[in-house]
């Protein structure tokens, strides 16, 4: 069952929750923009249910929560990034943020980062590029928990990443996900609430395909579109990891395991359309593309064409004004959490 909050309180409990695990305050305040952002737009796989994950790696010493995220290389719109272990939301912001900077000056800006954490959504970060009217892309490597394509072994991981472009009047494109089927949060959320799944999802222990979440997550997740979102995914392992000098393949760590550091890598790409064709152009011939796609004839009565990222915008709207709706296992387990750090508050009232 869901439960709806309201947006402000949400937020206050969250961030006074990382402020009472010791996060400085303004990377609690980075943390809880991220993570309502996924509650926000309807990812709850990678919203304030993290807060559990990543809280139980900073207990086990597995998260360093006040890092020094430096550049180690440089030239010109190039550069290389240490995140210090930090928690991925935080390196995430300060990374993009840089792309950002140097767009400006060069037009482009590669950033690669090393020694991070799982950020949650990736949309967070290419909206951060959107709203300074750059086109932004995010990549991040994952532990290996996909199948490839014609195996049944964990030996890719399903790498998500997030394409953002501005855009004048319609609303920005934000492209979103990994390239599993589904993120296998969804599938944890499903185990959670005994929900059962798709069976193009995931395949269990014994490479069969299976409807039982629980099952699923002893096995693998299975890619989008057979052999592209495979494809897609060893290509983006690559740019995130080994690129970035990052660990890849199976050297990255699980946010489950507390037996060593997660060792993610992160890809980031600012493109400013004011370097090439100028801002306003751009996002007026953006709009004008978005309007010719969406004058398409509809395939049945009462639906739309939406645009990516789209749906995800407008669902953040609603649930800005009218409270975001949250499983109400999940806010007990957040409470549960809470208490654990001497707060006694309730969110479920």
């Amino acid at each position: 069952m869901k439960i709806k909050i309201d947006h402000s309180i949400l937020n206050d409990y969250v961030n006074n929750l990382l402020l009472k695990a010791n996060i400085p305050s303004q990377h609690a305040k980075i943390m809880t923009d991220v993570l309502l952002y996924a509650n926000l737009t309807g990812k709850e796989s990678h919203g304030i249910t993290r807060l559990i994950m990543y809280l139980d790696r900073l207990r086990n010493n597995m998260i360093n929560p006040n890092p020094i995220i430096r550049i180690f290389k440089e030239n010109g719109p190039s550069v290389m990034m240490d995140g210090d272990n930090g928690f991925g939301p935080i390196v995430g912001h300060y990374s993009m943020k840089e792309a950002i900077g140097r767009s400006r000056k060069y037009g482009v800006s590669l950033v690669t980062v090393n020694n991070s954490n799982h950020m949650g959504s990736l949309g967070y970060f290419s909206k951060q590029a959107i709203d300074q009217n750059v086109i932004g892309m995010v990549i991040q490597n994952t532990t290996p928990n996909m199948a490839p394509w014609g195996g049944i072994n964990p030996t890719v991981g399903n790498n998500p990443f997030s394409i953002g472009i501005p855009s004048g009047d319609e609303i920005p494109i934000i492209l979103d996900f990994a390239c599993s089927t589904v993120a296998k949060g969804k599938i944890r959320i499903a185990a959670e609430t005994n929900k059962k799944i798709d069976p193009s999802w995931a395949l269990d222990a014994t490479g069969k395909p299976t409807i039982d979440p629980k099952e699923a997550l002893k096995g693998v997740v299975l890619p989008f579109g057979e052999h592209k979102g495979y494809g897609l995914a060893v290509v983006f392992g690559i740019l995130a990891g080994i690129l970035s000098n990052a660990d890849y393949g199976k050297h990255v760590t699980s946010l489950f395991d507390h037996s060593q550091l997660c060792g993610v890598g992160h890809f980031f790409l600012a493109i400013d359309p004011e370097y090439f064709v100028g801002i306003n152009n751009f996002k007026n011939n953006v709009d004008s593309y978005i309007r010719f796609i969406k004058s398409s004839k509809l395939k049945c009565k009462n639906e739309e064409v939406c645009m990516p990222g789209a749906r995800s915008l407008q669902y953040l709207k609603n649930q800005l004004s009218s409270g975001i709706k949250i499983e109400s296992v999940t806010l007990k387990k957040i409470e549960k959490l809470a208490e654990q750090f001497g707060i006694q508050d309730r969110l479920i009232k």
